[in-house]
């Protein structure tokens, strides 16, 4: 459990923004689906469905991630304990020990780090959260 580890709308908007971003091809949805269910979040289903012969556009990924994490802060009572949780699976390393993995990794957790510093954490090479001190400018972020 992390102790003390909150998340405000804006706060979770913007790590799903950095960990469910179209270009990440290390994260795809079906990636992120097995995270989620590692975690035990249930998967948030947009509900549309389309006829047949039809394509309808439903959330990107970045939404559909923000959906499924916050209807479980709400299901939960408000615990952000889900979200920390579904980081740490998300940035386990064993997931990325193919040499063709580490860039896009390493890519996404420093864009990951960057949201989590303004919040007074940061995940660490091993995967796991750690309290820091907030960040309170981008100036600071960006160091």
């Amino acid at each position: 459990m992390i102790d003390g580890f909150k998340v405000t709308p804006n706060q979770l908007s913007a790590l799903c923004g950095a960990i469910g971003a179209t270009q990440n091809t290390l994260l795809s949805k079906s990636v992120l689906t097995k995270r989620l269910q590692s975690s035990n979040i249930p998967i948030w289903d947009s509900g549309i469905k389309a006829p047949p012969g039809y394509y309808v556009k439903g959330p990107n990924k970045a939404d559909w991630l923000y959906n499924c994490l916050a209807s479980e802060i709400n299901r939960s009572g408000h615990s952000c304990e889900c979200v920390a949780r579904f980081v740490e699976v998300v940035f386990d390393p064993v997931s990325y020990t193919a040499e063709g993995d580490r860039s896009e990794y390493q890519r996404i957790l420093n864009d990951t780090n960057k949201v989590l510093l303004t919040m007074g954490w940061e995940i660490g090479s091993n995967g796991d959260l750690h309290k820091v001190v907030p960040a309170e400018t981008l100036s600071e972020v960006d160091r």
